[in-house]
């Protein structure tokens, strides 16, 4: 077991489960389960649409109500401090070879919790990679419209400056007419070409990211059977 030291306040707490505070709390295996449990349950940390801190005060009621009488910090930190000894430990055991190793409902259920956090990041990586992508082509659109303008109060410029004579002044207009059509059809032609660069971009990207969350969905699959297997052996 650990102890863990929680000084936090629980003013949150109802009063029907409130109790005489510890200066000290010993955190057991069967604690990290229930807390491990609540946070991947359906009401726990993972549940889209709300928010993070609403989700952690229902599990803070829930396991006081169940007897553990902490603070929410501390539930923060034990979670925290379980999942980083349990990566270590699996980096461990993945340097290792030819050594067996027994999986219990506690590693299973960090295991999920890992996944589910990859997954979470790979969903947050591709929000990031679809505005980045958005805010280019609105920023590379602006940077053409700003140049062509540029363009053409330069040429305005010019010709009033230079005032060609009556004599060639069709002349002139022809030509400066076919320079801005040209220069306006290479400036489509790059932007298409870069437009059609970040789409390919985007769609490798996204192809990446679906895939692997498949490949992290079956994995969740194998390991919600494998937790099954042992609480149905542990009964």
């Amino acid at each position: 077991m650990d102890l863990v030291d929680d000084t936090d306040a629980q003013d949150n707490l109802p009063d029907s489960i409130k109790k005489a505070r510890k200066a000290r709390f010993a955190y057991k295996e069967a604690d990290d389960i229930k807390l491990l449990q609540e946070v991947l349950s359906d009401d726990g940390l993972f549940v889209k649409g709300t928010k993070e801190a609403q989700q952690w005060r229902g599990i803070h009621l829930r396991l006081c109500g169940g007897g553990m009488d902490v603070s929410e910090h501390s539930f923060k930190r034990r979670l925290k401090t379980i999942h980083e000894s349990f990566r270590a430990t699996d980096r461990e055991s993945q340097a290792a070879s030819g050594v067996d190793e027994t999986v219990d409902e506690k590693a299973v259920l960090l295991q999920e919790y890992h996944e589910l956090l990859r997954e979470q990041k790979l969903e947050e990586d591709e929000k990031k990679t679809r505005q980045d992508a958005e805010e280019k082509q609105d920023n590379g659109g602006r940077a053409l419209r700003d140049a062509a303008l540029t363009t053409f109060e330069r040429q305005k410029a010019e010709e009033n400056h230079e005032k060609p004579s009556k004599f060639d002044i069709n002349d002139y207009l022809r030509e400066t007419l076919q320079a801005r059509i040209s220069e306006r059809e290479d400036k489509a032609d790059t932007k298409r070409q870069r437009l059609e660069l970040d789409n390919r971009m985007i769609t490798l990207q996204e192809s990446m990211i679906q895939w692997q969350k498949e490949a992290t969905q079956m994995q969740h699959e194998m390991l919600r059977m494998m937790a099954a297997l042992i609480e149905i052996s542990q009964k």
